[in-house]
């Protein structure tokens, strides 16, 4: 068996722009570590794209150390990363031979002439192309994405479909997806391998990391750890409710903030906090405006933009109950890692929720709002409520079946 190329791209930008990890970049690493530990640092590489140059570039796996941990905190690589050595111009250009693999994982609609690079090497060397597709949804579901990256998400699935020798989704709906869109647009038939992804939900080792401002960027992230800190101390003092992901439309938000505020309304401070972490997306002007010209629901919901796993890990902990309430998703790893961390769950009653055969505390049906009953509900829950059969899958067990998907293609 070759090597194993995966495309890190994602990761790098995350690293040195010193962003917390989202779920891409969180599926990249324990990827990279499943490969690792299957086959030995020697055997996998990163694989990156060189934007000065226009060509893909690679570089030992064993440079990300430090930046995946165990649960016993033993690392899965040999090396500590110099801030040098993520700069990907100062990479080997990439020479993948004929029994090697290339991976995909990232978000390769974002960068067009970066997977029209990818496509060129697999196709002059000769390797086989295994692409990790999260979702169809800016094709099946345009509405909730911009319209310039529809197109480009459009353009770039032909590609995509014309490279890989296998296509890696994690849920069942992502995979019915991919197969009808390849047969109704003429695009040749792939064996497409559903991966589910873990429920776990493993701390990294802090990725803030920015080797042109690292005193900047260490002041920062002090008085970041305080202000959690003293957040954290105020919140578990009293209920709230945690609702992670993109803060955009697609994640239901706005339906969510108009029951808080109609709630908050009604019981003032003895309405729970509901706090937000996670980004901005589509729709933040307007939830922005909403939130200012209601005081932030009197007061009673929170925005955190750049939580780290450490202090994602205490919001689970602490929280009383999680909301997950998504028009549309691939999988949805804030349902997982609820589950994972024992919380019940407000969960919108969807396709992609029901593969997992839950019991959560509430199921909403209605997609437009999200009913008082349901919150009130879930405060009045005194148990966890999740079905006692519902396995929750290791970050190993996730590797194990990705390596298993990937193994089809190299004998």
């Amino acid at each position: 068996m070759g090597k194993v190329y995966v495309e890190v791209s994602d990761l790098l930008e995350h690293l040195l722009l010193g962003k917390p990890l989202n779920g891409i970049t969180r599926v990249i690493l324990q990827s990279l570590a499943g490969f690792v530990n299957a086959y030995g640092p020697n055997a996998v590489r990163l694989l990156a794209y060189d934007s000065l140059a226009g060509v893909m570039r690679e570089k030992p796996a064993n440079l990300l150390a430090a930046l995946y941990r165990q649960p016993s905190g033993g690392s899965l690589f040999a090396e500590h990363p110099l801030g040098a050595a993520l700069i990907v111009q100062f990479w080997a250009k990439a020479a993948p031979q004929v029994n090697d693999t290339l991976f995909h994982v990232g978000n390769w609609w974002w960068r067009p002439p970066a997977l029209q690079t990818f496509v060129k090497l697999k196709a002059a060397c000769g390797a086989k192309a295994v692409f990790f597709i999260h979702d169809l949804i800016p094709i099946m579901r345009p509405k909730f994405v911009a319209a310039n990256h529809v197109e480009s998400f459009k353009i770039g699935f032909v590609h995509v479909a014309n490279c890989a020798d296998l296509l890696v989704t994690s849920s069942k709906a992502a995979q019915s997806d991919i197969t009808k869109y390849l047969a109704a647009n003429g695009l040749a038939e792939k064996k497409v391998i559903q991966v589910p992804l873990a429920h776990e939900f493993q701390v990294m080792a802090e990725l803030g990391f920015h080797p042109f401002h690292a005193l900047i960027n260490a002041r920062e992230k002090s008085r970041q750890r305080k202000s959690y800190s003293n957040l954290l101390k105020s919140l578990n003092q009293s209920s709230f409710a945690l609702m992670v992901g993109t803060i955009e439309n697609r994640k239901n938000v706005p339906a969510v903030l108009k029951t808080w505020s109609e709630l908050a309304s009604k019981f003032g401070n003895a309405m729970p906090k509901l706090v937000l972490v996670g980004k901005w997306g589509q729709g933040a002007h307007e939830m922005k405006a909403f939130l200012k010209s209601t005081n932030y629901c009197d007061g009673r919901v929170l925005v955190l933009n750049n939580a780290t796993d450490n202090q994602l890990a205490e919001l689970y902990k602490s929280c009383a109950f999680t909301i997950f309430v998504s028009l549309s998703e691939g999988w949805g790893l804030p349902l997982g890692e609820s589950l994972w961390f024992r919380k019940n769950v407000i969960v919108l009653n969807g396709n992609f929720t029901s593969e997992e055969n839950l019991e959560t505390v509430a199921l909403v049906d209605k997609a437009v709002d999200l009913p008082q009953a349901a919150v009130a509900k879930a405060l009045s829950a005194t148990s966890y409520k999740a079905a006692a059969q519902t396995h929750l899958r290791t970050v190993d067990d996730f590797a194990k079946v990705l390596i298993q998907a990937v193994s089809k293609i190299q004998t």
